[in-house]
């Protein structure tokens, strides 16, 4: 049996996932089947066969409402590569285009930018993509569509989060784009309750233990 990484809160944070999502637990992925597998059933298995899935280079684009648990699925799949001992990165994707323009270093040596690591790492998270702001001088289309195509080409897995399907991603990617993607990743349609009801909740109940 390989022996696995051990995902310390130091590691955690070097590849970038938001402390939030640290205890992400696949319980609380969504069941809902729609008119296919449901997305636990997606991510369980794409966690149980995750060599192959890195070897081919196949990715999962994950996408639905606000708070159905998308992030969190995305999440797990990375914790899965880091504790195989996968290079991983998490980032948003308006945080990447702010990324590219600053050219904001990576990690606590300062020797890459977030860039050129989101380049490289064998497996990276985009979340909430379709939610940066649309800029014409910066166009974010032609950056996006870089580091797409790039990642595809040498089969590096994309795990990627948004609140609409690809084919309505017109105002960010470009079509070309959006055709290489179909060929990097299988498309998972999120439904669920919104988790962050049941959040609130959790937090009422921390400040109001007794009741």
């Amino acid at each position: 049996m390989t022996d696995l990484m051990e995902l310390t809160e130091a590691y955690l944070e070097y590849l970038m996932i938001p402390k939030r999502y640290w205890d992400v637990e696949a319980d609380k992925l969504s069941e809902h089947t729609g008119k296919g597998k449901s997305p636990k059933m997606m991510v369980t298995q794409y966690i149980d066969r995750i060599d192959h899935m890195m070897s081919k280079g196949i990715g999962l684009y994950l996408w639905g409402d606000n708070g159905v648990g998308k992030t969190s699925a995305a999440v797990l799949i990375a914790k899965a590569a880091a504790e195989h001992k996968y290079s991983v990165m998490f980032i948003e994707a308006a945080s990447y285009i702010d990324a590219v323009f600053s050219q904001e270093p990576f990690g606590f040596d300062h020797e890459i930018t977030i860039q050129e690591r989101a380049l490289a790492v064998d497996l990276l998270v985009i979340d909430d993509l379709g939610k940066q702001v649309i800029d014409q001088r910066r166009n974010i289309p032609r950056i996006l569509d870089r580091l797409v195509r790039h990642r595809s080409a040498r089969r590096l897995v994309s795990i990627i989060t948004s609140n609409v399907p690809v084919g309505e991603l017109t105002d960010v990617i470009q079509l070309s784009t959006r055709e290489t993607l179909t060929e990097a990743v299988i498309p998972v349609k999120v439904i669920n309750e919104n988790m962050r009801k049941a959040a609130l909740q959790a937090n009422m109940k921390e400040l109001f233990p007794c009741k």
